[in-house]
């Protein structure tokens, strides 16, 4: 058993859709003081698949105990967050761990850090689509139709379908955008 093995047989086991034994092989290489990006994005890739496996519970904090806590455990393995996200310097790496880590943060009840990594995380990657509706769920509870404007106007064709949708509920709630 090696760290190796055990990371590819984490990947087999998420592919198989085994996401609870996959995230226990992948704790098992993180034992070194600095487990590498990609254990550490994985790390956070399964815990949040298996949080969301069942999206509806998930939608309404009825994950369980043990999912929670891979959760905090794979933020935690990216703290100082804030930093550690700038500091990855492959784009397309930071997008998924922004947003994976925007989703965890909400999951886990975090959500003021969830939107304040959000509006940072949409200065590297306009078009992200878990901080775009983090961002437009924000704006919306606060009413700030103009905020909402500031962050989609001209922007429209470039948009996720789920943030144009968000957008629509937006405007059928509170007018115009």
């Amino acid at each position: 058993d090696t760290d190796d093995v055990r990371f590819t047989l984490s990947h087999v086991r998420y592919k198989q859709g085994r996401f609870e034994e996959s995230l226990d092989l992948i704790a098992l290489c993180i034992t070194s003081e600095a487990p590498s990006l990609e254990v550490r994005r994985s790390y956070l890739a399964a815990a949040l698949t298996w949080a969301t496996e069942d999206p509806e519970a998930a939608h309404h904090d009825q994950i369980l105990p043990k999912q929670r806590a891979a959760l905090v455990n794979a933020i935690r393995l990216f703290e100082p967050l804030e930093s550690a996200l700038a500091g990855i310097q492959v784009d397309g790496a930071s997008e998924e761990v922004s947003g994976n880590a925007c989703v965890a943060l909400l999951l886990v009840g975090e959500r003021s850090r969830a939107r304040a990594l959000a509006a940072v995380a949409l200065d590297r990657h306009p078009t992200l689509e878990s901080a775009l509706r983090i961002r437009v769920d924000e704006l919306a509870s606060t009413r700030n139709i103009a905020g909402l404007r500031k962050l989609t106007d001209g922007r429209y064709e470039e948009l996720p379908a789920t943030t144009l949708a968000a957008l629509a509920e937006v405007a059928a709630n509170e007018g115009d955008l």
